[in-house]
């Protein structure tokens, strides 16, 4: 069983990926935005962060930027995003990810 932060400024959709996961067995705890997802951080360690790469304040590369920062041992981070092209987002492919991988969800 895993600890997921779930960052995502669409907060309509935090009860249908929860619904999943928890269902699968993991816990959720739920951001929506990059200041609150960079403050449940640094209260309690996870072992996998969703995040969204376009939000408003902090985008996605924002947050992974500050997270960085903030701690060693980041877990494994996915991006997610609802827009397409995402090839030529900034961030993504400067030394930031591990790799990059289009799925429609």
């Amino acid at each position: 069983m895993a600890m997921i932060l779930f960052v995502d400024d669409d907060e309509l959709l935090h009860p249908l990926v929860g619904k999943v996961l928890q269902d699968a067995g993991h816990n959720l705890v739920f951001a929506a935005d990059g200041e609150r997802a960079c403050a449940l951080a640094r209260e309690q360690p996870f072992d996998l962060i969703l995040l969204d790469y376009e939000m408003p304040k902090m985008t996605g590369i924002d947050v992974l930027n500050h997270l960085k920062m903030m701690r060693t041992g980041l877990p494994p981070v996915i991006m997610l995003t609802a827009r397409g092209g995402c090839r030529n987002r900034p961030g993504l492919h400067q030394g930031r990810g591990a790799g990059f991988h289009r799925q429609a969800i």
